[in-house]
């Protein structure tokens, strides 16, 4: 299930996403935001078990991990293909989650 808000104006999308994903056969409710105040919010939830994570990221903090990688990505470059990713709308652009064992 998607649920979408509209989009704001400006370069940098505003957005609100609730998608269900199965990530190494277990199901998690993945919710993702981006605000025009450059503040991307993530949240996962264990759909068996209701164990759930949250972080909140700045602009600045993304695009310096992304530097750090070698793929520097502006913020709102990194919030579409994150987009892209949780809506699977695309076959190049693709999302993993890994935990702390991993």
């Amino acid at each position: 299930t998607t649920r979408n808000m509209a989009f704001g104006g400006g370069t940098t999308p505003e957005f609100l996403e609730t998608v269900e994903m199965v990530f190494h056969n277990v199901e998690y409710i993945l919710t993702v935001g981006a605000s025009r105040e450059e503040t991307l919010s993530v949240e996962v939830e264990q759909r068996n078990d209701g164990a759930r994570w949250r972080g909140e990221f700045t602009a600045r903090y993304l695009e310096d991990i992304t530097a750090k990688t070698g793929n520097f990505k502006k913020y709102a470059v990194f919030v579409k293909m994150l987009l892209t990713s949780i809506t699977e709308d695309s076959d190049s652009v693709f999302i993993d989650l890994l935990t702390y064992i991993d």
